[in-house]
C-alpha cells in the first residue's frame, strides 16, 4: 500500500519508517528541508532506538521524504502527524 505521512517529528518519522519496514512505500511530508534532506540521505531527524536503521535500510526504496504536500495524491492513505499545542486554558488549538 502507498502510504503518506504529512509530519516529520518523533511520531511521523517513526511510523514511516515502521510502515516501510512491513513493506508499505511511505513518503514522508514535512515543511522543513533540513529534515527531508535528512531523511533522504537514510539518517533520522530524531533520536530513537533502531529508527536510524529502518531510515538507512528503507531511504530511497520503501521511504522518501519531500515538501511537495501534492505527494500525498498518490498514495492511498494519509495520516497526520503534527503537533497540536493547547491554549493557556487547556484546550486544544487545532487552528492551521
Amino acid at each position: 500500500m502507498k502510504l503518506s505521512i504529512i509530519g516529520s517529528g518523533y511520531v511521523g518519522t517513526t511510523i514511516a519508517a515502521c510502515f516501510a519496514e512491513v513493506g508499505h512505500e511511505v513518503v514522508n511530508v514535512d515543511i522543513d528541508e533540513d529534515v527531508v534532506a535528512t531523511l533522504n540521505d537514510g539518517e533520522s531527524p530524531i533520536h530513537e532506538p533502531g529508527l536510524d536503521d529502518l531510515i538507512e535500510k528503507h531511504a530511497g526504496d520503501r521511504l522518501r521524504a519531500t515538501t511537495d504536500y501534492e505527494a500525498v495524491l498518490d498514495t492511498d492513505a494519509t495520516f497526520l502527524a503534527l503537533s497540536t499545542p493547547s491554549t493557556d486554558d487547556g484546550h486544544i488549538d487545532l487552528s492551521i
